[in-house]
């Protein structure tokens, strides 16, 4: 990579501007920051004739441009490979806007603007981040799915910057995905032998939250009959996850800021702080941004939370993985529920997954599923089974079945669902035991009577010479 010192000169000091924004560039292994001029254009290629050299023997000499205004854009110069924002490539000289944590490719580069850490928050040098030629998405944990070229660049610069000791910030709205991508930056870090630990400072008032961070000591206050270790110690050596970061309340910001900056913490109660190890992964659905323009959140703390951002796109803007996701819940539901057979999602049932909006995210789509695999029982999952926004699809008339009125038939209710789904349920089971009643019984934590009972109010014949 090219040599910072170069665009600070055409463009001034770095240290002589307010914090502004920067580049980011992972390429080969290697990471690196590149100050923003207020106002200018920055040319990225390879060689000595650009602002920023990535590096990359798949980039052209001149490939794109960054403009930086009053809005930041990339321009595409027409370079091999492509330029793609957002996981789009564009056309040859087009110019898009690109928003602060956008992540931006040009060859097998990953490149993010984000805001520039302020002066006396240390930035990560200049150097490899792993080996020479290893593959970011190697580091992956296998079970996440990536089936989205958006998030196949957003993970590979995840698993790129978790081997840098920077602090990082992932965006995105409820339900996205933020915690199993801050998972994946602690599993590829050299912390993954060490705790990660969880507190979301949305569920906590301001004295739990500060006792759950910070812990206490015996007596400091009513009801503390004995000394608690606060989360920034029990994650020493590991990875704290602050999710919903946004919510916090100001006291407890500053005295995270504190934390940042001494890396101790000290108990409630407590004389003397304790050192600690940890690396702050933080979350928030909220403009973060424009929380600190508006007052609402530290501008001090923001940029020492946020030495990279990872901005993760909502499920609607990324299609291509909700099979596959849904997959992998049906996979789960089957194995939660203990079925015998795992269902197959129809072509049909995926094509209404498909056409939904999902407000909800991931989130809403596992509930769907769930929801999906209970009320298929033994059936594949056909699209009556899949309950979007609080009801199922109206059922489509039969052409032939039009004289006999224009409204549909009422869809069935719970009650009605929940008996074929036990109905099933008895079936399989007594399948899985050859027929016996007994073991049939035991196998479902009832009693033999009530196995016959529910076997002849469902209609289900009795084998005439049951084996028990």
């Amino acid at each position: 990579m090219g040599d910072r010192s170069t665009l600070d000169r055409k463009h001034g000091e770095a240290g002589s501007r307010p914090p502004g924004l920067e580049l980011v560039v992972m390429a080969n292994d290697k990471f690196a920051r590149y100050p923003l001029p207020a106002r200018g254009i920055v040319t990225l290629g390879r060689g000595t004739d650009v602002d920023v050299d990535v590096g990359d023997p798949l980039v052209s000499r001149q490939h794109a441009r960054v403009h930086v205004g009053d809005a930041v854009e990339v321009e595409d110069l027409a370079g091999r490979n492509g330029t793609f924002v957002g996981g789009r490539r564009l056309a040859e000289r087009e110019r898009v806007r690109v928003a602060p944590g956008a992540v931006i490719g040009i060859g097998e580069a990953i490149i993010v603007v984000q805001p520039k850490p302020e002066r006396g928050v240390a930035a990560p040098a200049v150097g490899p981040l792993s080996e020479p030629g290893s593959s970011a998405l190697s580091h992956i944990p296998p079970h996440i799915v990536i089936a989205d070229d958006e998030m196949r660049r957003i993970y590979g610069l995840a698993a790129l910057v978790a081997r840098s000791p920077i602090n990082v910030l992932v965006l995105g709205d409820t339900g996205v995905g933020k915690e199993l991508l801050a998972q994946t930056v602690h599993a590829c870090s050299e912390r993954a032998a060490g705790p990660f630990l969880t507190l979301n400072c949305a569920t906590f008032s301001e004295t739990l939250l500060e006792s759950e961070l910070f812990g206490y000591e015996k007596g400091a206050f009513t009801g503390a009959a004995q000394a608690k270790p606060g989360l920034l110690e029990a994650a020493s050596g590991g990875t704290v996850f602050l999710d919903e970061v946004g919510d916090m309340a100001p006291g407890i910001q500053a005295r995270l800021l504190r934390v940042l900056e001494a890396r101790e913490s000290r108990r409630i109660g407590a004389l003397k702080p304790t050192p600690i190890d940890v690396r702050f992964i933080s979350a928030t659905n909220r403009d973060l941004a424009g929380a600190v323009a508006q007052g609402a959140f530290r501008s001090d703390l923001y940029f020492r939370l946020n030495g990279m951002t990872l901005h993760l796109p909502p499920l609607r803007a990324r299609p291509g993985e909700i099979g596959r996701l849904a997959e992998r819940f049906i996979a789960l539901a089957t194995q939660a529920m203990r079925r015998p057979r795992q269902p197959a999602l129809t072509a049909a049932a995926l094509a209404r997954l498909t056409g939904h909006d999902w407000p909800g995210n991931i989130r809403e789509l596992k509930n769907v599923i769930d929801r999906a695999v209970l009320l298929c029982g033994r059936r594949d999952i056909e699209p009556e089974h899949v309950v979007l926004d609080g009801g199922g699809p109206r059922p489509q008339p039969d052409a032939n079945d039009a004289a006999a009125g224009p409204d549909p038939a009422p869809p069935r209710s719970v009650r009605e669902e929940m008996a074929d789904l036990e109905r099933d349920r008895i079936v399989n089971t007594l399948d899985a035991h050859g027929g016996n009643q007994t073991r049939a019984a035991r196998s479902l934590g009832i009693s033999r009577g009530t196995l016959i009972k529910r076997m002849e109010a469902y209609g289900l014949t009795r084998p005439r010479k049951p084996s028990e």
